[in-house]
């Protein structure tokens, strides 16, 4: 074939791989899409289309390739996605508008918020189960700051006439004001959004231990890290009280409140809680269980005071075990994992997270019933 049409080809190629991702240092199988009005790196790598479809939603200033993977010399098996497939769920990766240093997505939205944040996952999910023919089931994981993202994306979810099954925090905060600094400051880019890459050393640090962890193998090595997982981001997802308004960052914590919403405990969905057991993770380690068990006994609650629960009209037995297991639900529905914050990545980890996850479905189903076959009787 001569040169200038093997030249030519060559270049057709690649742009229409271009094309294809919105981006040239987009990872095999993602996709740069618009929805709720804001562009999202996604990935969709199908399983078994009767199972329902895990949403993973990344923690600040990270993408969702650190629950799939994709740079180069990476490998699938220590990646979340690879062995949740193998257990039969269906797998969506959903980034947030961010700057990473080999861009994906172009323009930059500092102004996004938790609310267009939740609306666009649910959106981009709905997509997904229309175009693959799945089932409306979703399981969502919020890691870190994805933690704050559990109403939001319900609320979108449910309008959307999709069934949010639970979500899992996978060492996650919730939107609860005063859980990390009230005092907290960032420096802001040229293009508004927040720049944290100090923290970035510390996230390293954590990830080297799950090379330990895995033999010692390097499972994401620094450069792709820095330059493809990590990026600057939209101020107003942190949970820091911190807003973009005129050109500078402002302080407003009543407008974290309305748009994390976690005192709407009857848009919450079901709670599960994956921690983790080091201490380079401590806060989590220690609190997330305790933080978390708060939200998941205040949303039952509210749930039994919606269906019009009589529970002074209970059998002394029936209100007995009605209190046992509301009172026993933060421990029932959590699970711990060996690791940091970072828990889930590496061969080991990964595959007992998926593991727990497929546990945790059928644990949280037994308690659904349990606690309809308790509380129906009581209602007027």
């Amino acid at each position: 074939m001569p040169r200038f049409e093997t030249r030519f080809l060559t270049i057709l190629s690649l742009a229409i791989w271009l094309l294809g991702t919105g981006s040239a240092h987009a990872f095999e199988g993602e996709q740069v899409v618009t929805a709720a009005g804001f562009p999202a790196m996604t990935k969709f790598i199908g399983g078994d289309p009767q199972q329902p479809l895990v949403v993973f939603i990344p923690g600040a200033h990270h993408t969702a390739r650190i629950a799939y993977g994709g740079h180069p010399g990476g490998r699938d098996e220590d990646f979340l996605a690879h062995w949740l497939v193998k257990e039969g769920y269906n797998f969506l990766g959903v980034s947030y508008p961010i700057a990473t240093r080999n861009p994906v997505m172009s323009g930059a939205y500092p102004a996004y918020n938790a609310r267009d944040w939740g609306r666009q996952a649910a959106e981009i999910a709905k997509r997904a189960i229309d175009e693959h023919h799945l089932t409306n089931r979703i399981i969502v994981i919020g890691w870190s700051m994805g933690g704050r993202i559990a109403e939001p994306i319900t609320e979108a979810a449910t309008a959307a006439g999709l069934d949010v099954e639970f979500f899992v925090s996978f060492s996650a905060t919730p939107g609860v004001t005063g859980l990390v600094s009230m005092k907290a400051s960032f420096p802001m880019t040229a293009s508004g959004y927040a720049d944290r890459a100090n923290t970035y050393p510390a996230f390293l640090k954590q990830l080297a231990l799950e090379n330990t962890l895995n033999g010692g193998r390097t499972i994401i090595d620094e450069q792709s890290y820095r330059n493809d997982y990590v990026g600057d981001m939209p101020v107003g997802l942190e949970g820091y009280g911190l807003h973009y308004r005129d050109g500078q960052f402002v302080r407003d914590f009543w407008a974290d409140e309305e748009d994390f919403r976690v005192h709407d405990y009857g848009k919450l969905p079901y709670l599960a809680t994956f921690m983790p057991n080091h201490p380079l993770d401590a806060r989590h380690a220690l609190t997330d269980r305790g933080n978390w068990g708060l939200l998941m006994v205040n949303k039952i609650q509210e749930d039994l005071a919606a269906a019009k629960v009589d529970l002074n009209a209970m059998e002394p037995e029936r209100w007995f075990a009605l209190v046992d297991l509301v009172r026993n639900a933060p421990d029932r529905l959590s699970v711990e994992i060996t690791g940091d914050h970072f828990f889930f990545v590496g061969e080991t980890g990964a595959r007992q997270t998926a593991t727990a996850l497929k546990t945790m479905e059928a644990r949280m189903a037994g308690f659904k019933a349990e606690l309809k076959a308790i509380s129906t009787v009581a209602a007027k």
